[in-house]
């Protein structure tokens, strides 16, 4: 999974995650770490009354900012967007569509501290789940090969964790509290296991401990569920690339616990941008096919976010062969 890196006033790089943690209620709430820069921030409402024939160009963009409140602060990837080649030239309306109040994310303000640390943890559960290291590079090519474990510190510069004001004292509570995870002090032993209060609430020490999954040190833990993932994916056609994952997050998830949104991009030498379908993979394959058969009938059509069509991962790519094929022989 290709990642980008964005600067703030400290410094500290940003890499964003598009594909986020699905179990916890509280995990799509937002703590601002810092003021962002207003023109970093851009309300869903004023995408939607942007006109097709008004799109900015790319310079104009940067320098325009929002004249009301934004509802939400952009990651790094949705600022991207904004910059979208397919927007730029008109192919696909420069205009995001409706996101409803039912699909925004949680108030800051709701978050207790238990919900903030439960929220951290479900973060950590999925940075070193199966389904997310099959497609994050960043993470495999950081961790240790025999344990799956990760050096608290990385997990500090992701932007979902900014966003919570995370601390490393934080990481090694939440990665405590879990069932799923191991805090250890040597990353090549799953029994250095290590407990926070017994070196109390230093950062600095903290940081010299690794996170990792449980179950990450025995053979064939990255190809857990591989097999079956084809048949509990599902594909959402025609989503706009300005809609934030949240909101897809919270859409999808109404048909069960999902494992991972993936939202596949297309290089550029200005950038990565979204293509207009998402990859929603679900725990169960039921909630999959649920989700394929019912979508138009259980979700408003004002809540549906202009898309088009939910199809099972198989057609999608049954399809997407027979497309390839066509404009095969139309070259020769």
């Amino acid at each position: 999974m290709i990642g980008f890196v964005f600067s703030i006033s400290h410094q500290t790089p940003l890499r964003n995650h598009h594909q986020h943690p699905l179990s916890c209620p509280t995990n799509n709430a937002v703590i601002h770490y810092q003021k962002p820069h207003r023109s970093h921030l851009i309300s869903t409402t004023q995408c939607r009354s942007e006109q097709q024939d008004s799109a900015l160009t790319p310079q104009e963009s940067t320098t325009s900012a929002p004249t009301e409140q934004p509802s939400y602060w952009m990651d790094p990837s949705d600022i991207l967007q904004r910059q979208h080649p397919l927007i730029l030239t008109n192919k696909i309306p420069a205009q995001c569509p409706f996101i409803p109040p039912s699909l925004m994310q949680i108030p800051t303000s709701s978050l207790t501290p238990s919900q903030r640390l439960d929220a951290i943890q479900a973060y950590l559960e999925f940075y070193l789940s199966p389904a997310n290291l099959r497609r994050d590079s960043h993470i495999t090519k950081r961790m240790n090969p025999s344990t799956t474990a990760l050096n608290i510190t990385e997990f500090l510069v992701f932007s979902q964790m900014i966003r919570l004001n995370t601390t490393p004292i934080d990481i090694a509570r939440a990665a405590m509290q879990s069932p799923n995870l191991l805090l250890l002090s040597d990353p090549r032993d799953v029994g250095s296991v290590v407990d926070v209060d017994e070196n109390g609430d230093d950062d600095e020490r903290v940081k010299e401990f690794y996170v990792a999954p449980v179950g990450g040190d025995k053979d064939g833990y990255l190809e857990i569920g591989e097999e079956s993932a084809s048949d509990r994916c599902v594909v959402a056609i025609g989503v706009h690339p300005w809609i934030p994952t949240f909101a897809l997050i919270n859409l999808f998830g109404r048909f069960g616990k999902l494992d991972l949104v993936w939202r596949p991009k297309f290089m550029t030498v200005n950038g990565a941008f979204r293509k207009n379908f998402s990859v929603v993979e679900f725990e169960r394959v039921e909630d999959a096919i649920e989700c394929v058969e019912k979508f138009k009938e259980l979700v408003g059509e004002d809540e549906q976010m202009e898309i088009k069509s939910v199809v099972r991962f198989e057609d999608f790519e049954k399809e997407g062969k027979k497309m390839s094929e066509s404009r095969k022989r139309m070259i020769r």
